[in-house]
């Protein structure tokens, strides 16, 4: 889990410093020039490209999944508030 929260970090900043290209997306050769070297610096085994592409995925479906759970919660929330306030009057 550490790896992936400064793999984020990383990507945080690449993004603060401009290093996406005109579509919004980081290129290969950025990825492996400036956040996998010093993810490979910070951690014990070295990371490639593939590694950081199934990175980004599990992070993207997490992001997913709790992006669904936070809709459905609010969803019940705002169903119970309507229940509530029909059955009062």
């Amino acid at each position: 889990m550490e790896e992936i929260n400064e793999l984020l970090y990383l990507l945080v900043d690449a993004i603060n410093r401009g290093l996406r290209d005109a579509n919004g997306s980081l290129c290969k050769q950025n990825v492996e020039r400036t956040i996998l070297r010093q993810l490979n610096a910070k951690t014990k085994s070295p990371k490639t490209y593939s590694h950081y592409l199934s990175q980004m995925k599990w992070c993207k479906n997490q992001y997913n999944m709790m992006s669904t759970l936070m809709h459905a919660s609010q969803l019940w929330f705002w169903m119970g508030l309507n229940y509530k306030n029909i059955h009062r009057s």
